[in-house]
């Protein structure tokens, strides 16, 4: 069933109109970090904006591409695929 097709709760009032979350930036999520790094330790933060990709596929793509292993990369939880979502990871520092 589509959304359109759904009932009303009120179908005695007049509808207004309106789109939901049409297009991914629509639906915007920045991750707020729970502290700021610290700049010692083996990890690099980086700070990524992605659309139209779940976070795992992103951290998959980042490790192949910088030949490290993806459970290396470190995140703070699972975004929307559907949205524009700004994260933070931690890569491991490669030489």
């Amino acid at each position: 069933m589509s959304l359109s097709q759904l009932p009303y709760i009120t179908p005695e009032l007049p509808g207004i109109g309106g789109t939901i979350k049409v297009e991914p930036e629509h639906f915007r999520v920045e991750e707020v970090p729970l502290y700021e790094p610290s700049g010692a330790g083996d990890h690099l933060f980086v700070c990524v904006t992605r659309t139209g990709q779940t976070t795992r596929e992103l951290v998959e793509g980042l490790a192949e591409r910088l030949g490290i292993r993806a459970d290396g990369i470190g995140y703070a939880g699972l975004k929307d695929r559907q949205a524009e979502v700004t994260q933070v990871l931690s890569l491991p520092y490669v030489t």
